[in-house]
């Protein structure tokens, strides 16, 4: 109701749901000696706010600032090319779906495609956020560098792939990983993005490029290929666009 007889007093009395996506938001709140996280809880509690976190995780990092009633419901997104995939002639095609941010670490990814090429390893990477002028003089020609895609070139580049990376320092809930597993697209992640995932052993850690590679390399054999598919395949219905809307509705309409 947006009658001019209403007052601003009535329009801050209105129900408010809040949606945390930052994967640094624990970071925010302890900045200043804490003093931003205690006016967001502040707001949070005394307001009734509905908060949503989009996984489990976040409800141990931000407990000191969000009410304790909080709900967790994931990002979702829609499949445009679930299909079954292949690794031809043991040639693997890595994705690094990206925006340019230190925190994404390309720089991670440029020393996985060196190790791999210096194993004399058949891949090709194509790494968006990603100059041009980026790529080492070393990697030209295996690594392709793409700045920023449209939504139609990012699903090309999803349907095209073998594998997507993401070995980011952190995550809220990675898009790029949820966009692939709906599309059936297995994917290799850091531990940022190790629940987004929920497959133990496509989580690797940050302090060894060497279990990156050998993961990798492994994809390349056509039967583990096509069994962490059918794994990535069943994480999929997680994230179904449907069933999370209607949680999102249900969480809406609890609060009229």
């Amino acid at each position: 109701d947006r009658s001019p007889s209403r007052g601003l007093g009535d329009v801050y009395k209105r129900q408010v749901i809040f949606h945390i996506h930052s994967g640094r938001f624990d970071k925010f709140c302890s900045f200043g000696f804490g003093i931003c996280g205690f006016f967001v809880r502040r707001t949070l509690i005394r307001n009734n706010i509905k908060v949503i976190l989009l996984e489990k995780r976040w409800l141990k990092l931000l407990e000191k600032w969000i009410p304790e009633n909080s709900h967790v419901i994931s990002n979702f997104s829609m499949a445009i090319h679930h299909k079954v995939r292949k690794v031809d002639n043991g040639k693997l095609k890595i994705l690094m779906l990206s925006r340019k941010s230190k925190g994404k670490r390309h720089d991670f990814a440029l020393k996985i495609a060196r190790k791999l090429v210096k194993k004399g390893f058949d891949f090709e990477m194509i790494m968006t956020g990603l100059g041009r002028n980026s790529v080492p003089e070393d990697l030209k020609g295996v690594v392709i560098a793409k700045e920023w895609v449209t939504e139609i070139e990012k699903y090309e580049l999803i349907n095209d792939a073998n594998v997507l990376i993401m070995p980011s320092d952190f995550e809220g809930s990675s898009m790029s990983v949820i966009e692939s597993v709906v599309n059936g697209l297995p994917c290799l992640v850091s531990e940022a993005s190790a629940e987004t995932i929920g497959i133990q052993e496509l989580s690797i850690s940050l302090d060894s490029v060497e279990e990156w590679v050998k993961k990798l390399i492994s994809l390349s054999d056509s039967s583990v290929y096509e069994n962490i598919q059918k794994k990535i395949i069943e994480r999929s219905y997680f994230f179904n666009e449907i069933k999370n809307k209607q949680k999102i509705l249900e969480l809406y309409d609890s609060m009229f």
